[in-house]
């Protein structure tokens, strides 16, 4: 961890491998290298552009809406998501201050896209592109009617495919027009409410597709692999017996009705053999 803060201390973007192991002191050339690189951004928040929306306006007091902080971020570039898949990756962040009369909560971070980089070695959970955060918003029934503004922290660590920049906290201003608790309010059309609905109902479907295929595949095995027992391979031979006779009970009973024939002949002509043969007339004596 040492390692770590003493990489984002000494220059504005240091390969995050370097950070890792760098035994052999090259990590000084490659700081060297790094900060003579003028094309790199200076922190990780020239990188995010930040907007807010909001899904309603005004807002009635004591009435709850829906509130969105857009981050758009430079192509070739990401940031980490709010539960980075690597210990030393800052996650996405956004924290809310108290503010009079004005609530802020249920924050939802996006789904994250899982991308392959080089420098990690595996994949890695990210934001790229456009990344809403959404967060319900409520005035206090007492707050009087106006602009008040709701102000929070976004915490980001913007990355490319080589490199991660220091992490940067951007100041966020969320403006809410209050109005009186009987006031009417109108959606505002944002289309960004009703997308962020549909991708995330999609995402439900699709997952509880993927679990219900995984547990069918999981039980299958074990299914086709449990042994029988004897009970149940004599239960399955008396419920086929049963099937069949339930279907040709006639031809059936007319085949036991001929074997019980030819076995009764069968006896008899036994028996008559056995009191004829003086072998056995002997015997008893």
């Amino acid at each position: 961890m040492a390692l770590v803060g003493f990489c984002l201390l000494v220059g504005p973007a240091v390969p995050l491998y370097a950070q890792e192991r760098d035994t052999t002191g090259s990590l000084g050339s490659l700081q060297q290298q790094f900060e003579a690189d003028s094309t790199l951004p200076s922190s990780s928040a020239e990188l995010v552009k930040v907007e807010t929306r909001l899904a309603q306006a005004p807002l009635p007091a004591g009435q709850e809406t829906r509130a969105a902080v857009v981050l758009t971020i430079e192509d070739g570039w990401h940031v980490n998501a709010h539960e980075p898949t690597l210990d030393y990756l800052i996650g996405t962040t956004l924290d809310w201050g108290s503010q009079p009369g004005l609530t802020a909560g249920q924050v939802q971070y996006p789904e994250p896209t899982r991308l392959e980089l080089g420098f990690a070695g595996e994949t890695l959970d990210v934001y790229k592109g456009r990344a809403p955060i959404f967060l319900t918003v409520r005035p206090a029934p007492s707050t009087e009617s106006g602009t008040r503004r709701l102000q929070g922290r976004l915490r980001v660590q913007a990355c490319n495919d080589q490199t991660c920049l220091r992490p940067s906290t951007v100041n966020v201003s969320l403006p809410v027009v209050v109005a009186a608790s009987d006031a009417p309010t109108e959606p505002t059309g944002d289309p960004i409410f009703d997308e962020a609905y549909a991708e995330a109902k999609a995402h439900t479907e699709a997952k509880a597709h993927t679990d219900a295929e995984g547990k069918a595949r999981a039980e299958a095995p074990a299914e086709s692999k449990a042994p029988r027992s004897k009970t149940d391979r004599s239960k399955t031979l008396r419920e086929a017996v049963l099937a069949l006779a339930s279907q040709h009970g006639l031809f059936l009973a007319g085949v036991l009705l001929a074997g019980s024939v030819v076995g009764s002949l069968f006896l008899y002509q036994r028996l008559g053999d056995g009191l004829e043969d003086p072998s056995i007339g002997s015997e008893s004596e």
